[in-house]
């Protein structure tokens, strides 16, 4: 037992050794919850076909039950809210009241809202392991509303995972290609971010100078310099891409969007 309480404690560890490790943590306690509690519902509405007979039958002590049972709707609602509206509200106070570059208060706004978001998903999957341990002894009630929340966030959850799979494809696929190479091999695309003598380039697609009126000049794929670099001017990525001393490389794609 020990053994096997060790085990869990090194796979936690390794998935919460960032800040991404703990929402997908969070993410997985709320997929666990809804899948729960739709396959104790759909028990109930095929005639409780199963007898829950892997769920071990020792109750939890009463206040924590009825606290699960009376609460779970709001936490849902919260976390729902907060997620959507209050996380958002809360990075925009900074900005609004001018309070510096933000570099002390939206670090703890990140750490408060992953704060509520595991507590909310912790009480979300210990309502639905109570509500097998309940059904286990005949007691307990399954509200209509929580079924139908649980539903929404898997359907919901499987619609925006495949739209953002389909979206990086559909970017991936429609981006033009440059026909020219950074030093690793890769093929350089429009709108990635490369670096160039240790500075940082976005390529684009653009006229080398102003044209005079009446003239027609082509466009060419240049390296372009942030904005704050006002000393850096573009760069025609055929010159850079030949030039082996810059180490043309590509640092980043606009391909990458979740």
């Amino acid at each position: 037992m020990w053994e096997k309480l060790k085990e869990g404690k090194e796979i936690l560890s390794n998935i919460c050794k960032d800040r991404w490790g703990i929402i997908r943590l969070s993410r997985y306690f709320r997929i666990i919850a809804a899948i729960i509690i739709l396959i104790v519902a759909g028990n109930k509405w095929f005639g409780n076909i199963w007898d829950y007979s892997f769920v071990p039958s020792g109750l939890w002590e009463t206040e924590i039950r009825d606290w699960l049972n009376t609460r779970i709707i709001a936490v849902m609602w919260g976390w729902f809210i907060f997620d959507l509206v209050g996380i958002r509200f809360l990075l925009a106070i900074p900005a609004f009241f001018n309070k510096g570059d933000g570099t002390t208060a939206i670090p703890m706004i990140m750490t408060l809202n992953d704060i509520v978001d595991i507590t909310c998903s912790t009480i979300m999957l210990g309502y639905a392991v109570n509500l097998l341990i309940e059904q286990k002894n005949n007691i307990g009630f399954l509200s209509q509303n929580i079924v139908i929340i649980s539903a929404i966030y898997l359907v919901l959850g499987i619609f925006l995972r495949q739209y953002s799979f389909h979206r990086k494809a559909h970017f991936k696929n429609n981006l033009r290609k440059t026909n020219y190479y950074d030093v690793n091999g890769n093929c350089i695309y429009d709108g990635a971010y490369v670096s160039y003598y240790g500075k940082r380039y976005r390529i684009g697609w653009v006229l080398p100078s102003v044209p005079a009126y009446g003239t027609r000049q082509k466009r060419i794929w240049e390296l372009i310099p942030d904005l704050s670099d006002r000393d850096s001017k573009t760069i025609a990525l055929e010159d850079a891409a030949k030039d082996d001393n810059g180490k043309l490389t590509i640092i980043e794609e606009t391909i990458i969007v979740s």
